[in-house]
């Protein structure tokens, strides 16, 4: 097989594990609350009142309760904007977003296939009224992935990455705030990528072995010196 023939196949199948499939989908269902946010009913009122204006629901609590039990979410509830809790902030993807009050727990219940490394990714926002910065606990199965601190200026989206071991089967993912009065944080698109199947790692380190072993041949051919 010829240099170029060799090196065309091996971008083929970097390619292929570079592009995602139903396999390596994140195993978090709705992460950005869309589905469970065209169900709810979400609160509508005058500035005055509690919560400080509308477009905004909670779980399981009465006259705020957002129409539904809360699924596949659950713990805290959820925001329709622009004008929920008195800020100006658009979903960071989608219609809708979620927050975290309090002491009050996110969370769901995801599965996966396998067993493995992931990372898991969201945006997050802070309040600019009550309270000041929310602190937030990440967990995954009773195991602290990481901590994060919102920041209380104008509300704006940041990204978050942490590293998380998945196990194959139910996986608890909880957001756990750690304030013990009314500070808030936003959080949007949350994903956490399927540990890739077995023959995915083999086709990418195959891909990336037959490209090294092309640039190298070609280095040393382009190297020779040819005598008359």
């Amino acid at each position: 097989m010829r240099m170029n023939s060799v090196l065309a196949f091996a971008a083929a199948a970097v390619s292929l594990t570079a592009v995602p499939s139903t396999a390596n989908a994140s195993v978090v269902i709705d992460g950005s609350f869309e589905n469970q946010g065209s169900t709810a009913t979400f609160y509508s009122g005058p500035a005055s009142s509690v919560g400080g204006g509308d477009g905004y629901c909670y779980f399981g609590v009465k006259n705020l309760a957002c129409g539904n039990a809360g699924s596949p979410w659950t713990g805290t509830g959820l925001i329709n904007p622009p004008s929920a809790f008195g800020q100006p902030l658009t979903a960071q993807n989608g219609n809708y977003y979620s927050f975290i009050q309090s002491t009050q727990i996110l969370a769901q219940t995801v599965v996966s296939s396998l067993a493995g490394a992931s990372q898991l990714s969201f945006w997050t926002a802070g309040r600019s009224n009550n309270g000041g910065a929310q602190t937030v606990s990440i967990f995954l199965n009773s195991v602290l992935a990481g901590n994060f601190t919102t920041n209380q200026s104008t509300p704006t989206w940041v990204q978050r990455t942490f590293n998380v071991n998945l196990a194959s089967g139910n996986n608890l993912l909880e957001f756990k705030g750690q304030a013990t009065s009314d500070q808030t944080a936003f959080i949007d698109n949350i994903s956490v990528p399927a540990v890739p199947e077995p023959s995915t790692w083999a086709m990418l380190m195959l891909g990336f072995g037959l490209i090294g072993y092309v640039m190298r041949r070609r280095n040393g051919t382009s190297n020779r010196v040819s005598f008359a």
